[in-house]
């Protein structure tokens, strides 16, 4: 099933509006760190709490699972204008999917099992 651009519903009311002139940003690549910074300090927060072997266990195919729980996600709430019905909102399930395939690149370069310098063990 392929979408044109006129066939998406409208964004949910819920969704948070920003502009780059509220949060200082003046150039992409500002903008670009910005987001950068904010997936780093989640990915570093949730790898202290998770720590490496909920990746380990599966690999690859634990994080396809774990985008594809995602996508549907975003599917539902997007495409389908479905309201959420938890604690979670678009931005987020977002931040999970562009850190998911982070995930992925490190697992594929051997970079996940390094030393880790949070306590996650």
């Amino acid at each position: 099933m392929s979408f044109k651009r006129d066939d998406a519903p409208p964004a949910p009311s819920y969704w948070r509006v920003v502009t780059p002139r509220m949060e200082g940003i003046s150039t992409w690549e500002e903008g670009l760190r910005l987001v950068l910074d904010d997936l780093e300090d989640l990915m570093v927060r949730k790898h202290n709490d998770y720590g490496p072997g909920n990746i380990d266990a599966l690999g690859e195919r634990g994080i396809f699972v774990r985008v594809w729980d995602k996508v549907n996600r975003l599917k539902r709430l997007v495409w389908e204008g479905r309201k959420a019905r938890v604690d979670e909102t678009t931005e987020d399930t977002w931040k999970d999917l562009a850190n998911y395939g982070i995930i992925a690149l490190m697992v594929e370069r051997g970079y996940w099992d390094l030393p880790f310098g949070g306590d996650a063990e």
